[in-house]
């Protein structure tokens, strides 16, 4: 590997991407430690199961687009939540190949216990900024998603078509 390659794959401590990912991990050991505390709760169930309610009645291949995650993790998460009798599952009455995940009362009393708790975390996190700052933030945090994911469409549209003749570029030229 080239200097140039070496350089652009080293992750500065610094870096963005490298901080998103500590603050993310950070937020999910908090969560698991803190409002997951004495239960089988994790960060991962609980977004799950308020995926689930704020979808409604949706498929499990509809929440695992919501969250970003691979249909097998949500079947995993879905199967915990359903034996803790959190949510169900039901044939859906148009196609009864598909089963429907909604919220039991129990898995809505939940959510009302944890709000609060995960309002109180998150007012933690934003501890030092003022109003026009988390703005600013969150709309920037709003424009790097959506980068992300209009980056997400012209990959597929290369992957369809991969110019394999310089794969250094293609890491040299990642972010």
């Amino acid at each position: 590997m080239d200097e140039a390659a070496k350089t652009a794959c080293q992750i500065d401590a610094m870096d963005f991407g490298f901080l998103l990912a500590e603050v993310a991990r950070h937020w999910k050991i908090v969560f698991d430690r803190e409002i997951g505390a004495g239960s089988s709760l994790t960060e991962g169930l609980v977004r799950t199961l308020f995926n689930v309610f704020w979808l409604g009645d949706a498929r499990q291949i509809t929440i695992a687009e919501q969250m970003g995650v691979e249909p097998m993790t949500i079947s995993a998460y879905v199967n915990k939540l359903e034996g803790e009798g959190l949510v169900q599952r039901r044939r859906d009455h148009k196609d009864g190949r598909v089963r429907i995940v909604e919220a039991t009362t129990g898995g809505e009393r939940l959510l009302e216990q944890v709000a609060p708790l995960h309002l109180a975390l998150s007012e933690r996190l934003w501890e030092g900024f003022d109003e026009a700052g988390r703005n600013s933030i969150a709309a920037a945090f709003a424009k790097m998603k959506a980068n992300l994911e209009a980056g997400r469409g012209r990959e597929a549209g290369a992957a369809a078509s991969p110019d394999s003749s310089d794969v250094s570029n293609s890491i040299a030229a990642a972010p």
